[in-house]
């Protein structure tokens, strides 16, 4: 949805018998946040393996948009998309920019790393 200047979602309480005059107001948080320049150097020395240090920058937002994450999940996938993803580890915590990818894991098909930012409501 656009949400063009509007700032409040007002919810009113309704029954049967009638609708609530004084509302509840919710202030809407329109936010993105995404790591960048995810970098990967491969530890591992075997062929069709992988491991070693996956570093990231971590979002660029402050105040209340950055309250809002919690953690963040790495993934392997295919694409950039995140088909056929793989979790790799335990969720990282914020101020945190690095997860460590156990040697010896089977590349498969995987071709990207993927960090997603995990807020309070869900994954980014």
């Amino acid at each position: 949805s656009i949400l063009f200047a509007f700032t409040h979602i007002l919810i009113y309480t309704r029954s049967s018998l009638f609708e609530q005059t004084t509302p509840c107001a919710h202030l809407i948080l329109d936010a993105v946040a995404s790591v960048s320049n995810i970098t990967f150097v491969d530890k591992d020395l075997d062929a069709f393996e992988i491991g070693g240090r996956i570093f990231w920058t971590e979002p660029d937002v402050v105040g209340f948009v950055l309250q809002r994450i919690s953690t963040y999940n790495v993934y392997l996938a295919i694409d950039r998309e995140g088909a056929q993803r793989s979790h790799v580890g335990l969720p990282i915590p914020t101020g945190t920019n690095y997860a460590a990818l156990a040697p010896q894991t089977p590349l498969a098909s995987f071709t990207h790393i993927l960090v997603y930012v995990i807020s309070t409501f869900t994954e980014q």
